[in-house]
């Protein structure tokens, strides 16, 4: 599946450090794969800044909040 960048206005929230596919480094011969695995991945400063996000994974709500 090609990438899908991630709507701007997700991207200027307080909070947001950007999409992981452009934040790491990586060989271009592995580019698909990697388009693939963090296609949709978005890095945030903290968990407070995912759970506001995710639209209330903290209140019930379905969110994956994998800490680096």
């Amino acid at each position: 599946t090609p990438r899908q960048p991630l709507r701007e206005d997700l991207l200027k929230q307080r909070g947001v450090v950007g999409e992981a596919f452009d934040l790491v480094d990586f060989d271009e011969a592995n580019q698909k794969a990697v388009e693939y695995l963090l296609n949709g991945v978005l890095v945030v400063a903290n968990l407070d800044v995912a759970r506001e996000l995710s639209g209330g994974a903290a209140r019930g709500g379905r969110g994956a909040f994998p800490r680096l």
